[in-house]
């Protein structure tokens, strides 16, 4: 048996060279440069296929209408654009940040107002080191919002009805507007989001010590 010559082409007497039929004019770089596309095609964003990315249009519509729709399940009254006068650098920077505001919010819920406990913030890391969003207020007014927020940062305030709400976020992470060097990753480094922390509840009879209320008689059924 013939272990191999050592020439590289032969092992175990069998040539190393396939014998395989090649479609002519098909080198190594156009196969590779196939692949490549095919790979490429298959990350596209489509309807079967949502690639979730910052910096594509279709799916940070998407994204804003998912939002949009479960802000609106809240039942806001009073909703705003806002708008904070910051000057972060990286994701890194606005996790800091975002843990200050949040310590903010969470320090007047507990200690001035319980109005608080009812609004909601919704805010993204904008391209230009600021932060925008949306801001949820209920019986909270602007003054004392304004008050809170504006001894650190530089706050705008504007109103915007219910049915502007997808067109307001939209805005706010189109990919020319929001921070981009976030690479492919999703929203999770570049916002922040604030629930209201007591949800608007059906009334319920409060029944009044002493006071017994009236059994309803029992259906009767005759055969």
């Amino acid at each position: 048996m013939q272990l191999g010559t050592g020439d590289g082409k032969t092992w175990f007497g069998t040539p190393l060279a396939c014998s395989c039929p090649v479609r002519p004019g098909l080198s190594i770089n156009h196969m590779s440069e196939a692949i490549s596309a095919k790979y490429q095609m298959s990350e596209r964003c489509h309807s079967q296929n949502r690639c979730a990315r910052i910096d594509c249009a279709s799916c940070s519509r998407r994204y804003a209408t998912r939002l949009s729709r479960r802000i609106l399940t809240l039942n806001p009254r009073r909703l705003f654009a806002v708008e904070l006068q910051t000057l972060l650098y990286s994701p890194a920077e606005f996790w800091q940040w975002r843990t200050a505001i949040r310590n903010m919010v969470d320090y007047h819920r507990r200690e001035t107002s319980r109005w608080w406990r009812d609004i909601g913030l919704w805010l993204w890391f904008s391209a230009d080191g600021g932060v925008r969003g949306i801001a949820s207020l209920e019986a909270l007014t602007e003054a004392e919002f304004l008050k809170a927020v504006d001894q650190r940062w530089r706050t705008r305030l504007l109103p915007i009805d219910p049915l502007e709400l997808r067109s307001e976020i939209i805005a706010v992470i189109h990919p020319k507007a929001i921070y981009s060097g976030a690479g492919r990753a999703r929203y999770q480094s570049i916002r922040t989001a604030i629930w209201p922390r007591r949800i608007p509840s059906p009334l319920k009879q409060k029944s009044v010590p002493g006071i017994r209320r009236p059994l309803e008689p029992m259906p009767v059924i005759i055969i």
